[in-house]
């Protein structure tokens, strides 16, 4: 007699899994989206604080400011793994007049900026939600973060009286 109740107990075990696995299964997913949406936002950040270190503080290379090299600068803001990245954008302020002026300008209004002057750098990047229900509810996430820097010009990195003596028997 207790045989026949048996079955009757594994069924109601099987509609209660039925009923919670949904739920764990959403709790799951739910950590891994939020993962995501951190991840993406997270190497976002780096890379345009990255660009804009690069483009602002280190030296000239072939005569030019690094920060005139558009290209150098939006591929350092690129190089996000596994990120859609929307779009970079790079411009210049002009201190003395508040003129806005596009990292593609013809080289005369390039010409304009220099120390004092700020760059700025805004990088769009995207991240579509793998779960469904998640994907409704919340559409798709769009970062849009921005940095900028004051150009600095005819800074020494190292004090004179840091600097190592130079051999003067040279």
């Amino acid at each position: 007699m207790n045989h026949g109740r048996k079955n009757k107990d594994s069924g109601q075990a099987l509609v209660e899994f039925a009923l919670v696995f949904p739920i764990l299964m959403l709790l799951l997913f739910g950590i891994i989206e939020f993962g995501r949406i951190i991840y993406t936002y997270t190497m976002s950040v780096n890379a345009v604080r990255t660009a804009v270190r690069t483009a602002v503080l280190y030296d000239y290379e072939d005569g030019s400011p690094l920060y005139l090299d558009c290209e150098r600068i939006r591929r350092q803001a690129s190089e996000l793994p596994s990120v859609r990245l929307e779009s970079v954008i790079v411009q210049y302020e002009i201190a003395s007049t508040g003129q806005i002026i596009a990292c593609d300008a013809d080289a005369e209004e390039l010409a304009l900026v220099g120390a004092g002057d700020m760059l700025q750098i805004e990088l769009v990047t995207r991240i579509d939600l793998v779960t469904p229900i998640a994907d409704r509810f919340s559409g798709n996430w769009v970062f849009r973060l921005s940095g900028q820097r004051t150009i600095a010009g005819g800074v020494e990195v190292l004090p004179e009286h840091m600097r190592p003596p130079q051999d003067e028997s040279s």
